[in-house]
């Protein structure tokens, strides 16, 4: 038994009882030492026999003897709870977590301990920092996730094909109802309050005149009889068509293709519309035999609007439009949105490639949810008055319409109207839509269209045109029956599919799984931690709490 340790044991008076336990001592002092630090056995004898508190040192050789050994804390032995401070040396030893351990290593100088502890508090910050940027992206921005599938069918469907003349009326129509180009351009403001001209916004005295002249005029009319009359059919736009390898004339393309679709729309432009969807197989060659609608232009009962009254864009957009939509959504907006315009005297081959989003797996997330309208429910038609079924493009363009019509207690005219309603208001005059634009109402339009949810599904199309010249030597039965003058000018658009495959693009929500790899990840990453010591730091402060409510 080393002599510095019996000598001062002895001095304590306690030799009889660690008779037992100096057997078990070696020969060597370093031995005694690690059998004593290892078993703490000497605490339990310090404890056992009621001694003082005992700090075993030999003065200034404590380094080479037992000062490094610490008995247990007053509290630990008169059975009060451990201090926060000794708690949180506990943690920091315990945890999972990374770089705690270091800010409480003895055997390290105090400056590197220093270091730890700035270090492991920048880690931590930056915990934080990443966890709530994560939190954000999925419950405040709600990331999508977007899968990509390529699908090829050996039919498909050509889209809703809308082909609009920007003439409107027929001039002798209008004459005959005592209506000339100003008057008649004034008559057309009726469709929305955007074709007004500014410099007709800015001039009160003409619009005063032109009131005058357009009461007169509807004296014992109604707007809609004026268009009824006046507008052109589909007999004066389509030529005719060929499907494949079937030809049909003016009367039976209208008819069979187009099923006498017409409509009018806010641009001022009189449209017709295909009745369904045209199947294309892969059998043939589609640039071939495709769908080609011939156009008739007459240019001697053509129309033109006067540009003092209408907006020099529409004005100037002389010659025809076309669009492809799907079925649910109306003429008006997508016409609006996504028209082409080319000159008559063309021929056009339209290429269309066509993608398909598919949302309806937005509404099944937990952490973010959307909210998509399947196609054809009727949950929604409130949002869409005066349109067959619900889409998000119908309903942005039925918002405009909604605003207007509340603050001006009238109706925007519609002409061909797919509902069919008594109006318990009248329509607006020209009058009334020319000052009906600002910029307070262009926010209020803005707002109520923020409400419109997406569509379940959604199948966009694009359009590549390359134009060319125009040869109708292989159609003469298009012009039995028809007189063919200098007046008239013939057009023709073929749409066709370029590829029988086509894009599916599904948009995922973000999952639950997800945020919780990610924040796993940047707890890894950062300290080297798991749940694991999520749970340990809830420990941590529920003991603090327990020790500063007994205190």
């Amino acid at each position: 038994m080393c002599p510095d340790c019996s000598d001062e044991i002895d001095s304590m008076g306690v030799g009889k009882n660690l008779k037992g336990f100096s057997n078990r001592l070696g020969t060597g002092c370093k031995a005694e030492e690690a059998s004593l630090g290892d078993s703490g056995e000497l605490a339990d004898l310090v404890k056992s026999t009621n001694m003082p508190k005992l700090v075993l040192n030999s003065g200034k050789n404590s380094k080479k003897g037992w000062s490094w050994y610490r008995t247990p804390s007053t509290e630990a032995v008169e059975g009060k709870d451990p201090s926060p401070f000794e708690i949180w040396r506990k943690f920091v030893r315990t945890t999972t977590g990374h770089g705690f351990a270091r800010i409480v290593d003895t055997n390290e100088h105090w400056q590197l301990r220093v270091f730890w502890a700035i270090v492991v508090l920048l880690l931590v910050a930056g915990l934080l920092i990443s966890v709530f940027i994560i939190s954000y992206e999925s419950l405040v921005v709600r990331g999508l996730q977007r899968e990509f599938i390529v699908q090829y069918n050996n039919t498909m469907y050509l889209p809703d094909i809308h082909i609009c003349d920007t003439s409107l009326f027929s001039r002798s129509a209008l004459e005959s109802m005592g209506f000339n180009k100003t008057m008649g351009s004034y008559l057309a403001l009726t469709l929305s309050p955007m074709l007004a001209s500014r410099s007709l916004r800015k001039d009160t005295k003409r619009r005063q005149e032109l009131e005058i002249i357009y009461n007169v005029l509807m004296e014992n009319r109604t707007i809609h009889d004026v268009y009824e009359r006046a507008t052109l059919k589909c007999e004066n736009i389509i030529l005719g068509c060929t499907h494949d390898v079937t030809s049909y004339n003016s009367f039976q393309c209208c008819q069979k293709i187009f099923g006498n679709r017409t409509y009018v729309t806010d641009l001022a432009t009189m449209c017709v519309s295909t009745a369904k969807q045209q199947p294309l197989e892969e059998i043939f060659a589609s640039q071939i035999y495709g769908l080609t609608v011939y156009l008739k232009t007459n240019t001697h009962d053509r129309f033109e609007f006067d540009s003092t009254i209408v907006t020099s864009n529409v004005a100037s957009r002389r010659g025809l439009l076309y669009a492809v939509s799907d079925p649910i959504t109306a003429v008006n907006p997508i016409v609006s949105a996504a028209g082409h315009y080319m000159a008559p005297g063309k021929w056009a081959g339209v290429s269309i490639s066509f993608t398909r989003t598919d949302n309806s797996e937005l509404q099944t997330g937990i952490l973010s949810p959307y909210s998509c309208v399947p196609s054809g429910t009727t949950s929604h038609s409130h949002l869409v008055p005066n349109y067959d079924v619900y889409s998000e493009r119908n309903c942005i363009f039925a918002s405009a319409r909604v605003v207007l019509e509340r603050k001006f207690n009238c109706t925007i005219f519609r002409f061909r109207k797919t509902h069919q309603h008594v109006n318990v208001t009248p329509c607006c005059d020209p009058d009334i839509m020319i000052g009906a634009y600002s910029l307070n109402l262009a926010q209020k339009i803005k707002r109520q269209s923020a409400g419109c949810p997406i569509d379940c599904i959604v199948n966009d199309y694009n359009l590549y045109s390359t134009p060319s010249q125009l040869y109708l030597g292989d159609q003469d039965e298009f012009f039995e029956g028809h007189k063919n003058g200098e007046h008239v000018v013939y057009s023709a658009i073929h749409f066709f599919y370029p590829s029988f495959s086509y894009t599916v693009i599904k948009n995922h929500p973000q999952r639950l799984v997800k945020w919780l790899s990610d924040v796993g990840s940047n707890m890894s990453l950062y300290l080297g931690a798991s749940f694991v010591t999520l749970l340990e730091f809830i420990v941590l402060v529920l003991r603090c709490a327990r020790f500063a409510f007994q205190n």
